[in-house]
C-alpha cells in the first residue's frame, strides 16, 4: 500500500509553491518599486525620503511573511496529508493481524508448531501507532477543553451568584448609635 503523500507528489507540491512564491515576489517588487512609492504617495511624504531603501525594506518584510505564510499552508496540507495517510491504514482490514506467534494444538493437545497470522508492514506499524497516539492527544485535549468549559461555568456561576447577593438590598437596619450617658457631677 503506497502512503498518500507520495515523493513525487511532494516534490511537484514544492514546485508549484516555490514557483507561486516568485510570482507573488515579483509583484511586490514592481508594486514596491521606488518610482511606484513615489507616484502612490503624496509629495510630502517622499521629500527628502530614501525611496530605493524604503522600498527595499517593504519588499524585504512582505516577502518574509509571505514565505511565512507559504511555510504554513505547505505544513498544515503536509500534516493532513499524512493524517489521511493514517486513516487509510487503519481502515486496512489487514492492519488488524496481530504479530504474535500463535500455536494450534491438534487433537492429542500437542502443537503443530508456530503458525503466522497475517502482519501488517513494520511501517504500517509505526504509522498507526503515530496516528492512535495523535488520537490520544486529541481525545485528551478535546477532554481537557471540556473541563476547562465546565469549570469556567461553575466560576462564571459563582460570581453571578455573589453578584446577586451584593445587589439584594440589606433588610437589617444599621445600629443605632446612642450618645454616652455622661454624669454632670463628673465636671
Amino acid at each position: 500500500m503506497e502512503p498518500v503523500s507520495s515523493k513525487s507528489l511532494v516534490e511537484e507540491r514544492e514546485r508549484l509553491y516555490n514557483t507561486l512564491c516568485n510570482k507573488y515576489t515579483e509583484h511586490l517588487l514592481a508594486i514596491l518599486s521606488p518610482e511606484e512609492l513615489e507616484r502612490f504617495f503624496p509629495e510630502e511624504y517622499t521629500k527628502g525620503a530614501d525611496l530605493q531603501e524604503t522600498s527595499l525594506e517593504m519588499t524585504r518584510f512582505a516577502q518574509q511573511h509571505l514565505k511565512e505564510s507559504f511555510d504554513t499552508v505547505w505544513k498544515t496540507e503536509h500534516i493532513a496529508d499524512r493524517l489521511k495517510g493514517l486513516e487509510t491504514i487503519l481502515s486496512d482490514p489487514d492492519f488488524e493481524a496481530d504479530t504474535n506467534l500463535l500455536t494450534k494444538p491438534d487433537a492429542g493437545g500437542f502443537s503443530e508448531g508456530p503458525t503466522l497470522k497475517l502482519v501488517p508492514q513494520p511501517k504500517q506499524i509505526v504509522r498507526a501507532e503515530t496516528y492512535r497516539s495523535k488520537m490520544d492527544e486529541i481525545v485528551r485535549l478535546n477532554t481537557m477543553k471540556e473541563t476547562l468549559r465546565d469549570n469556567s461555568q461553575t466560576r462564571m456561576l459563582r460570581i453571578q451568584r455573589k453578584k446577586k447577593e451584593l445587589a439584594k438590598p440589606t433588610t437589617t437596619l444599621p445600629p443605632t448609635i446612642t450618645p454616652p450617658r455622661i454624669d454632670p457631677s463628673s465636671y
